[in-house]
């Protein structure tokens, strides 16, 4: 009888997921086949083996590997998030992800330390559960010994869990945090406070829930440069006596297009504030720091479903805006290739729902339900889709 294996479906998929990067040697970590040369048993060990330029698959597990420290450019995947695999959110069965791709389960890993050399590197679809994302650092306090600067660093699509977050260090430049959704999780630009500062920082199309820390973005050393746009903050569906707290104290950040949920403190006296909408009176109406910001908007008048714990949608398809939605079209910044709306899914980056990677997948494989005889013919018919 032919029988389609769970690892056999596992590199049909493997080939169509990765089928935008033909140019890079493709190392699998924590394959479920028949190993091959290039399957490694841990994600450290899979980058040892790599040269830049190499794309690393980190396979659905539970055992959430690391890497220390990445010292040339490498492109990490995953599988993006699957909700139900946290009983955090309750009743939350996350049918959207299943029905999205075959290969069904979240990519853990640990923390992952971005050192010299590792410029223009990208994570994209992991679970950060068991540790956070460092770029420029080696832990909390200390930065990776002689870097001043790893630049150009992406976070995408990524899930912080259990209060990890991301943490830039050094004078870092242009590294982009767009999509991802911060369950407990934060991210702070020169924790240490040492004389160094981060430039053109992009922190777009997140989700932001404070628990833990109320923390969302904080700048601690001489500066911050960038754009905060089309975020949420603070998830009104798990509310909990942690606020929410933007600290950029000396920076200079273009903050637009967001949507929040009680934010308690907002100090960032040089940033200029366009077109956020928030639930209380949280943004600045003084013409000096901006325009176009709205208070006292209810978030039952913005989104779908934002507050029923409902078991058919994702925690982001709530977000959906309805009709009717003030922000709907309540776009600042110019011309945008995407939806031009304020929250996650405006702008040219939208947030892709649980976090599945920009790349072809193959949602649905089928078969005949009669065996066949050995050394048969077996047809299949495999339905893929590409995702932005």
């Amino acid at each position: 009888m032919n029988k389609l294996t769970t690892a056999a479906l596992a590199t049909i998929v493997l080939v169509f997921a990765f089928a935008k990067v033909s140019n890079a040697t493709i190392r699998r970590c924590g394959y479920w086949g028949t190993p091959t040369a290039l399957d490694y048993s841990s994600l450290q060990n899979a980058y040892n083996a790599s040269v830049a330029g190499d794309t690393l698959m980190v396979y659905p597990n539970n055992s959430g590997w690391g890497i220390q420290t990445v010292t040339h450019k490498v492109v990490i995947l995953g599988n993006g998030r699957s909700w139900d695999a946290f009983s955090d959110y309750g009743s939350i069965i996350d049918t959207v992800n299943k029905n999205m791709q075959t290969l069904y389960g979240h990519s853990n890993v640990a923390t992952i330390y971005f050192g010299a050399g590792s410029d223009s590197s990208v994570v994209s679809g992991l679970v950060f559960n068991t540790g956070a994302c460092y770029i420029g650092a080696i832990n909390y306090y200390t930065p990776v010994a002689g870097v001043k600067s790893v630049n150009g660093i992406k976070v995408e699509r990524c899930l912080f869990f259990n209060n990890n977050g991301i943490y830039l260090e050094g004078n870092n430049n242009g590294c982009k945090i767009i999509g991802n959704y911060f369950v407990y999780g934060s991210i702070n630009c020169n924790y240490t406070g040492n004389n160094y500062a981060t430039s053109n920082l992009t922190v777009s199309n997140n989700i932001f829930r404070p628990a833990g820390t109320s923390i969302i973005i904080k700048q601690y050393g001489l500066g911050l440069t960038g754009v905060l746009k089309n975020n949420i903050f603070r998830d009104p569906l798990f509310q909990s006596t942690y606020a929410g707290e933007i600290i950029i104290p000396t920076g200079a950040m273009m903050i637009e297009n967001n949507i929040s949920n009680g934010l308690t403190t907002l100090n960032a006296p040089n940033c200029l504030f366009h077109n956020n909408i928030g639930t209380g009176t949280e943004w600045p109406t003084n013409a000096n720091y901006g325009s176009g910001n709205l208070q006292n908007i209810p978030y039952s008048s913005l989104f779908v479903n934002s507050f029923n714990n409902s078991p058919t949608l994702s925690p982001e398809a709530r977000f959906v805006l309805k009709a009717g939605s003030p922000a709907i079209g309540y776009y600042y910044g110019g011309a945008s290739s995407g939806s031009s709306d304020a929250g996650i899914f405006g702008g040219p980056t939208p947030h892709a729902i649980n976090g599945t990677p920009a790349a072809p997948i193959i949602y649905k494989v089928s078969g005949p339900s009669n065996q066949q005889s050995n050394g048969g013919t077996l047809q299949l018919t495999i339905s893929a889709k590409t995702l932005n």
